[in-house]
Order: C-alpha cells, then sequence, then structure tokens
C-alpha cells in the first residue's frame, strides 16, 4: 500500500465502503448485550453457551465467552476502550492485525484464566467479557507511541492527561498486582496466601491479552530490529564493453515496515516532523511500493 492510498494525502475524503472492523465488533458486543437484557427480563436462559465453563468449558466457549457482558458499567467501559483502541490499530496497523489481535487476545485471556485456577476448578465460576482482546489491543495500538500524550476522562467527567507510557504502566501494574492479592489465592483458598480484596475481575484474563499483543507487536516490528534499509546500492563491475550501473536490492518486507515507520510518525506529530531525508524515503518507497 503506498502512502498516496492514506486519507491525509488525498484531496478528496476516501469513500467509506465497509464497516471497520471495530464498528462490526461492537455492534455484535451490544447486539449480545441486549439479548441478555431480555433474557432477564423474561427469565430466560438463552445466553449460558457463550460463557466460558471452569469446570468443562466447550470448545466454542472459548471465542464466545468474550462477546458477553452482563453489567451495564462493564460493556460501557470495555466498548469505549475497544471504540478507541481498535480504531487505534485498524488505523495504523490494518484490518489483519486487529482481528488477529482481538482473537488472539480473547483465546489467549481465556487460556490464562484457566491456568490461573489450575487444580482447583470450582463449578460456579465462569468467564464473560472481551477485556483480553481489549488489553491486546492496548499494547499494539500504545507500545509504538509511548511519548504520545493522551486525555482520559475521569469518572467521565475530569479531563486528565498522561503519556501513553504511563497507560500502559499504570494498566499492565495494576493487571498483575490484582493476579497476585486477589484472584489467584481466591481461586485457590491457600493457607498461606489469601486474598487481600475481592473485585470479580479476571485479572489472569488482561495479563494473557497484554501478553499476546506483545506478541503481535514483536512481530510486527521484527522486520525493523535488524535495522538495514529497504533499498540497498548494489554496483555491478563493468566489463571491458560495458558502462557501469547501479541498481537496487528492493526488500519489499522491509519496505512495507520503514514505510509504517514513517506513517505512524505523522499520525502522531505531523506531516511537517518529517526530516528532509525522512521526506525522500518516504516517497521512494512509495513509488516502490504502488
Amino acid at each position: 500500500m503506498g502512502i498516496g492510498s492514506r486519507a491525509y494525502m488525498q484531496s478528496r475524503p476516501p469513500s467509506r465502503g465497509w464497516p471497520s472492523g471495530t464498528h462490526c465488533t461492537l455492534a455484535l458486543l451490544f447486539f449480545v448485550f441486549l439479548i441478555g437484557l431480555v433474557e432477564a427480563a423474561t427469565h430466560n436462559q438463552w445466553l449460558g453457551w457463550m460463557r466460558m465453563d471452569e469446570l468443562n468449558p466447550r470448545l466454542w466457549q472459548w471465542l464466545t465467552y468474550g462477546f458477553i457482558h452482563v453489567q451495564f458499567w462493564h460493556i460501557v467501559g470495555n466498548g469505549l476502550a475497544l471504540w478507541w483502541l481498535g480504531t487505534q490499530v485498524e488505523t495504523l496497523e490494518g484490518k489483519s492485525t486487529y482481528w488477529i489481535t482481538l482473537i488472539g487476545g480473547i483465546l489467549t485471556g481465556a487460556l490464562a484464566w484457566r491456568l490461573t485456577g489450575l487444580g482447583n476448578p470450582d463449578p460456579s465460576l465462569s468467564l464473560g467479557g472481551i477485556s483480553g482482546a481489549v488489553c491486546a489491543l492496548m499494547i499494539v495500538a500504545l507500545l509504538k507511541q509511548l511519548e504520545r500524550e493522551i486525555t482520559l476522562l475521569l469518572f467521565f467527567i475530569i479531563p486528565v492527561t498522561f503519556r501513553a507510557r504511563w497507560i500502559l504502566i499504570a494498566s499492565i501494574t495494576l493487571s498483575l498486582l490484582g493476579w497476585i492479592f486477589n484472584e489467584l489465592p481466591d481461586r485457590h483458598h491457600w493457607q498461606f496466601w489469601h486474598p487481600v480484596f475481592f473485585d470479580g475481575v479476571a485479572h489472569s484474563a488482561h495479563l494473557g491479552g497484554f501478553f499476546f499483543g506483545w506478541l503481535v507487536w514483536i512481530y510486527r516490528q521484527q522486520t525493523n530490529r535488524f535495522g538495514g534499509d529497504a533499498l540497498k546500492v548494489i554496483s555491478k563491475i563493468p566489463s571491458r564493453f560495458t558502462t557501469p550501473k547501479t541498481s537496487f536490492d528492493f526488500d519489499p518486507s522491509q519496505a512495507r515496515a520503514e514505510l509504517d515507520q514513517l506513517l505512524d510518525k505523522i499520525s502522531v506529530e505531523g506531516f511537517g516532523s518529517l526530516t528532509p531525508q525522512e521526506k525522500d524515503k518516504l516517497r521512494n518507497l512509495s513509488d516502490r511500493l504502488r
């Protein structure tokens, strides 16, 4: 994909086309939540098959549990975070990365939750909510822009500005502390280690999501970890009957990674933040990939 296809380089707004993956996910979440409200009002059991049972989880529950929310503030919090972070990932990394991160975060969150209760299954416990996927999206969306300033509404009223770095640190730290001092001892009833508080949150699913998001981020960055340049100059040694020639050894995967880095910088700091060398490189890479 060349730079000419980016919205901010076009003279006219791009066509909307298909709905984004983020919007489709949000629509599904709120549809299931609405069904849950009707279920509660009519005293039926329509969505029980979606929640992940700890004692005997069905195969489909490893995925479907992520789309069921019972409490209003649970779906509001997850929905707002998904809308913000999912849009970031789709814009900067693409739809395929969004879907991989979303589904992988759900599955890895379920795995971490199951491993936390290993050895002492409780038939009364079940897992629901897309928080693991939200945590995975958080890593992919923010890890490349740690110094970006982000304003959050504390209690939906008070605007507070943090750097992305501190949002990540606080989120991971709170999940880790909640897992160590709440969820882990509460699900095992040890004599030597007791829960300090109880909040009913599956912190292990959050940690699983963070871990998968980190794996996705590493994979997306692996082309650039070794440095190098997508355009490598090769000078051909002339023979007696030929003139010297210079050609380029072009690496498309490296070019896409370098182009993404430049486009991310534009998205965060603006086009004017690029140096003249970076602008030339942006133009050359875009022409080559077009």
